[in-house]
């Protein structure tokens, strides 16, 4: 786990309001919500690492689904407001550096969702590396962030403009975001960057005018067989 000093946390003057903002995107992001917990359930996946938590929404919900998470962030802020969604049935919290994962292969899955888009090219690819560490062979890494419309029309494009809108609002708390988001959409988003990883996909949807992709990969990598040790 990675100590982390408060004025290194970019999040702790927003972190408040990202429960009352997880509550009022229920209605846009449902349907991925719905569809993640039918891909998890249809390939018999129950511990889960949910990376970039944020205020522990996505955790919350899959606990009171059934399945057993165990939600990560580098903001010390967002997992303050993440201890409060843990009841009634609690999930582990971990403050931790996503490109240095404290975890042996013990996951069935890992879910990024909308985190990649705001690091560096050079972090995407460590934290990649790092997940494909976490997962038994097997299970799955699912990526839910930004991607290019396959074919472009007028609500593809009124999509992309309330998607560029919030995440350039996003250089006002933290500058290198825009950039990062920027970077990554000229580079074609999400699928893209699976295509060029040269990913086994498993499963695959597009949602808002096919503005945001959920992409899950296989991971098929062996690792050494070894004792694994429950949080």
């Amino acid at each position: 786990m990675v100590p982390l000093q408060p004025s290194s946390d970019p999040y702790k003057g927003i972190a408040q309001f990202f429960p009352l903002f997880g509550r009022l995107m229920e209605g846009f992001l449902g349907g991925i919500r719905k569809d993640l917990a039918g891909i998890l359930e249809k390939h018999d996946l129950s511990r889960i690492l949910d990376l970039g938590c944020g205020a522990g929404d996505l955790s919350r919900i899959l606990t009171d689904q059934g399945f057993r998470p165990v939600c990560i962030d580098i903001s010390p802020s967002m997992l303050h407001y993440a201890r409060a969604a843990d009841q009634p049935t609690p999930f582990p919290l971990v403050l931790a550096d996503g490109g240095r994962l404290p975890f042996k292969p013990m996951f069935d899955a890992a879910v990024l969702r909308f985190v990649f888009h705001e690091m560096d090219a050079v972090l995407r690819e460590r934290v990649w590396d790092e997940l494909e560490k976490t997962i038994r062979p097997g299970g799955l890494l699912i990526l839910i962030d930004f991607t290019v419309p396959e074919k472009p029309g007028i609500y593809s494009r009124l999509g992309n403009a309330v998607i560029h809108y919030i995440e350039h609002r996003m250089d006002a708390i933290y500058p290198p975001h825009y950039y990062h988001y920027s970077e990554f959409m000229k580079t074609g988003g999400a699928s893209a960057w699976v295509a060029r990883r040269r990913a086994s996909v498993a499963e695959s949807r597009r949602y808002f005018g096919g503005n945001l992709g959920l992409i899950a990969v296989r991971i098929t990598g062996r690792v050494p067989a070894r004792s694994l040790t429950d949080l």
